[in-house]
């Protein structure tokens, strides 16, 4: 399998960039405020144009995804998609709830200022699958709820999927494993969705929050 995306770690959190035909991408979300400045070293070490980046898709509004939009979206000239739920937050400028999952994360929020987000109006709102064929990515935008109320994904054609905050990734001796997500919505929905991924031909999953996990390992993940 030839992969398609590039990871852009920003330690914390991560971004991706999806490799098109003709030498044109799709950039999956954009991280906290300020993160123009790692994206132009990634940009670089991958030879990309900014100019080729035509659409943006955000997996969800908190704001560790959506704090670069507006600067990234202004110097790529991309075009911005979500899920109908989502864009329509961002059009307030209201972040989807944060729902702390794991016991740490409930402990970090409570020492935590109110998660904001910023105040966007996307190009594309979808509500259903969404190809992305006119964006020369052999690929499709595919609704995934349980991080959050209008979470979507992106599935490539050669089984890369890419799912936000729907998982974390830890490494477990040789093993990579599937796990919680700091935050969650709804787990029993997570799972629903990522079976509908593996479904479809999923068969990697990056998440923004961990290592990237085979199918196998997402297969244990929704059984356990």
């Amino acid at each position: 399998m030839k992969n398609l995306v590039i990871t852009v770690s920003f330690g914390f959190v991560k971004a991706f960039l999806i490799r098109g035909n003709k030498n044109r991408f799709i950039l999956v979300d954009t991280g906290l405020r300020g993160s123009k400045k790692k994206f132009l070293k990634v940009f670089e070490q991958n030879n990309i144009d900014p100019k080729s980046i035509d659409l943006i898709v955000i997996t969800h509004n908190h704001t560790d995804h959506v704090g670069g939009l507006e600067e990234m979206a202004k110097f790529c000239q991309a075009e911005v998609l979500s899920s109908f739920y989502e864009g329509d937050l961002l059009k307030k400028g209201v972040t989807s709830p944060v729902v702390p999952n794991t016991k740490m994360a409930k402990i970090m929020f409570k020492f935590m200022k109110k998660p904001t987000s910023i105040k966007y109006e996307v190009d594309h709102v979808v509500s259903k699958t969404f190809d992305l064929k006119n964006f020369s990515v052999a690929g499709k935008v595919i609704m995934s709820p349980g991080h959050t109320e209008g979470s979507i994904s992106v599935l490539l054609d050669n089984g890369e999927a890419i799912v936000g905050d729907m998982i974390t990734g830890k490494k477990q001796g040789k093993e990579i494993l599937a796990a919680n997500p700091f935050v969650a919505k709804d787990i029993s929905l997570i799972k629903k969705s990522l079976t509908q991924l593996i479904e479809a031909g999923g068969e990697i999953f990056y998440n923004a929050h961990g290592l990237a996990c085979e199918k196998e390992s997402i297969k244990k993940y929704i059984e356990s």
